[in-house]
């Protein structure tokens, strides 16, 4: 009959028999006045809590000012008092039967909050909390050695355009705009024009890496309070106080609705017997408290599929009308919902775990495990394979002459030629930077030269709008009895710097000649 009911009447039920209850009048009074206190001292650690917030605003301040490490740990001395203060909070209104959900939020943005201050701190002590430390330091010793190796040698007009670059990343480090920035590079990229010897173009390339390394650190930081890792610890820091402030605000409404409720049971508890309250009491805390042992095993374990702690989830079944009822129907879509997501994540996971981000071919990771399949194949089956190594030619001119956007190009344009040229049961895979591998099954070195051969045509080939023509250098070993991967791969890539060393555009074989 319960099972009809929502909460809400079965409460009601309650109160009306409650009036009847004049043997309990004088236990409900005294809890009452019980109550009252324990809501002064929520109040209380509640104003301590709001306190210790405001401390770790101060310390946050502090280091953002001063940039003196002892703020991280003023920091974190006063997140671990938040914790033991939000702790003893969560403690009593547990306690005192309140169902809010605020100091669980408030711990979770106040952990994230954390979070993102560490990794600030981490990030600019890295990038230099003084001009002498980090990449502060990295980059005056750059333009240190770029200033005084062009005195030494007479570079009077390189001078006065590194003084410009020097105008630039000083606007920069004062304004924070990526504007100067940019005007660095078209800056720096002038300097192509000016006939310098090759220690002074490594000189001024060492200084682009240090001011651009500095930069992204900066943008990391954020260049604003708004943006960056200051911006996520100003939105943590907003939810928390928002959160404070709304649980200071509901545990106000809390306490007033139940001193009300609880006065209200001492003077009509006095018309009802012991005995009636006490069976509807049991009866329907049993109905609720059903229904909340299903619900709440149900969330349990829908966090427990979230932390992965298990593998596999079922819909929370309350055969009730009741609010938890409802609040199942809805607990339920949301896990269809995650599980679906989650399923299609993992495959994402997956995919990118073993696939370039940039070509769409195998990464390394991936070959390598390949790799040593098809040897312990060999090894069991006599089943024969060739591996081939491809270096693009003069990759790095690529990237100084036109930049990495199109040297990216490039090497996705290479990628898709060489699939092209291949079979499906071939394994293409980058093995870093400009540097791809070929693994060739039931394929044997003479037969590995023609699909090299073609490759390398192929590529020879065919004309870029953006730079032209390019080649590419290719090494060849087959598999024998007493290989191990690290072998196979050695001698492909010996291979490989032999057809390098010949005037590249070139397919070698190994032999042992090459050793």
């Amino acid at each position: 009959m319960l099972n009809r009911f929502s909460i809400k009447i079965k409460m009601f039920l309650i109160l009306i028999v409650t009036v009847l209850a004049v043997a309990v009048f004088t236990f409900i009074f005294f809890h009452t006045v019980d109550n009252l206190k324990k809501y002064s001292s929520i109040e209380v650690n509640v104003e301590k809590l709001k306190s210790s917030m405001l401390m770790l605003r101060r310390h946050e301040k502090d280091f953002l000012l001063r940039n003196r490490l002892l703020y991280k740990d003023k920091f974190l001395q006063e997140y671990q008092h938040s914790l033991m203060l939000a702790s003893t909070l969560s403690e009593q209104l547990k306690g005192n039967d309140y169902r809010g959900d605020e100091i669980e939020r408030y711990l979770s943005n106040l952990n994230i909050y954390k979070g993102a201050f560490i990794k600030l701190t981490k990030a600019m002590n890295e990038r230099g909390l003084d001009e002498k430390s980090g990449l502060y330091g990295s980059l005056r010793s750059a333009i240190h050695r770029v200033q005084n190796y062009a005195k030494e040698h007479n570079y009077t007009l390189l001078l006065a355009k590194v003084y410009e670059l020097r105008k630039n990343e000083k606007d920069f480090m004062l304004r924070k705009k990526l504007k100067y920035v940019k005007e660095f590079l078209q800056n720096f990229k002038k300097l192509s024009s000016l006939e310098v010897d090759e220690s002074m173009k490594n000189y001024l390339l060492e200084y682009k890496r240090e001011f651009l390394s500095l930069v992204e650190k900066e943008t990391l930081c954020g260049l604003d309070e708004n943006s960056g890792l200051q911006g996520k610890m100003r939105q943590n820091v907003h939810k928390t106080e928002y959160l404070l402030t709304v649980l200071e605000k509901n545990i106000a409404n809390f306490e007033k609705n139940h001193e009300k409720n609880m006065f209200a049971q001492i003077y009509l508890s006095a018309f009802v017997t012991m005995m009636i309250v006490l069976l509807l009491l049991i009866m329907i805390s049993n109905n609720i408290l059903d229904s909340l042992r299903i619900f709440q095993k149900g969330l349990l374990d829908f966090f427990d599929y979230l932390n992965k702690k298990r593998e596999d989830i079922s819909i929370i079944k309350i055969d009730k009308k009741d609010e938890f009822a409802h609040m199942a129907k809805l607990i339920n879509k949301q896990i269809a919902q995650t599980t679906d997501f989650m399923k299609e994540e993992e495959s994402k996971l997956k995919d990118f775990a073993e696939v370039d981000e940039l070509t769409g071919i195998y990464n390394r990771r991936k070959f390598n495990d390949l790799v040593t399949y098809h040897i312990n194949e060999f090894k069991r089956y006599k089943t024969e394979f060739s591996l081939i190594f491809i270096d693009l030619d003069n990759f790095k001119k690529i990237n100084d002459t036109y930049g990495h956007p199109i040297g990216d190009t490039i090497l996705q344009k290479f990628a898709q030629i060489t699939k092209d040229n291949i079979r499906d049961i071939d394994i293409f895979a980058r093995w870093g930077g400009e540097e791809f591998i070929l693994l060739l099954p039931n394929t044997d070195i003479d037969n590995a030269y023609i699909v090299s051969e073609k490759i390398r045509k192929s590529i020879e080939n065919y004309h870029s709008s953006l730079i032209g023509s390019f080649t590419v250098s290719l090494g060849i070993s087959s598999i024998t009895p007493n290989d191990t991967k690290e072998s196979l791969l050695k001698r492909a890539d010996v291979a490989l710097y032999k057809a390098k060393k010949e005037g590249k555009n070139k397919t070698v074989i190994y032999k042992e000649s090459l050793s």
